[in-house]
């Protein structure tokens, strides 16, 4: 197996734990734009995967958390986890 094709695995590999975890997985860049939401998140908030791709996470989350989002997004961008994360 050359390491291209072992990394497209691990990839696949990956991508298949986010797409079929019940949990809400949500990725944003530092700005608050959604790049990736799996099927948990769209039980979770209600919203398709085409719907919240694009745009600001804060379109999701009730306005009087939008205070809490700036401060999860710095720590998270430190490595900080949030489980079961509740504004």
């Amino acid at each position: 197996m050359t390491d291209r094709t072992a990394a497209e695995e691990s990839r696949r590999f990956l991508a298949t734990i986010l797409e079929t975890s019940e949990d809400g997985i949500i990725a944003f860049n530092p700005a608050g734009k959604i790049l990736m939401w799996n099927h948990g998140a769209e039980a979770i908030f209600g919203y398709p995967a085409d719907e919240a791709i694009g745009k600001h996470s804060s379109e999701f989350v009730p306005p009087e958390w939008h205070s809490n989002l700036a401060p999860v997004n710095e720590q998270t961008l430190q490595g900080k986890t949030f489980p079961n994360w509740r504004a």
